[in-house]
């Protein structure tokens, strides 16, 4: 496949060219964008890191004001698809979020609970809401 790329690059004209060229960086530049954030949970606190440097955010155990669970896109259970996002907020205002993008949602739920984020009737709640 990459020996085809240079012979449909160089036999084609500019002007499909300059098209594929645009719709290709568009399709990178979405996907970029689009990337999960990665989330790290170790003994000083949550964070979250982008692959764009300036998106770091970090909250501290004893700064967590709140854990909250809310469905973005009530349509897609019907279908069998998880839009339940799980939101980490921190007294300074920043927010962490746990996406259906982000894998092993219990064990990040077992480290809030574990450092004492989540307390005992959000974790009740959010048994309820799964059944």
């Amino acid at each position: 496949m990459l020996c085809l790329l240079p012979g449909y690059w160089v036999e084609q004209p500019v002007e499909s060219k300059l098209a594929d060229t645009a719709f290709a960086l568009a399709a990178i530049i979405f996907l970029w964008l689009c990337w999960p954030v990665h989330l790290t949970t170790d003994q000083f606190g949550v964070s979250a890191k982008s692959i764009f440097p300036f998106k770091r955010r970090f909250i501290p155990w004893k700064e967590i004001a709140s854990v909250e669970h809310r469905t973005r896109h009530a349509a897609l259970s019907r279908f069998g698809i998880d839009g339940s996002f799980l939101y980490v907020n921190g007294m300074s205002g920043k927010r962490v979020a746990h996406t259906p993008l982000h894998g092993d949602r219990a064990r990040f739920e077992h480290e809030l609970r574990l450092h004492g984020a989540m307390g005992a009737a959000q974790a009740g709640d959010e048994a309820a809401s799964e059944w």
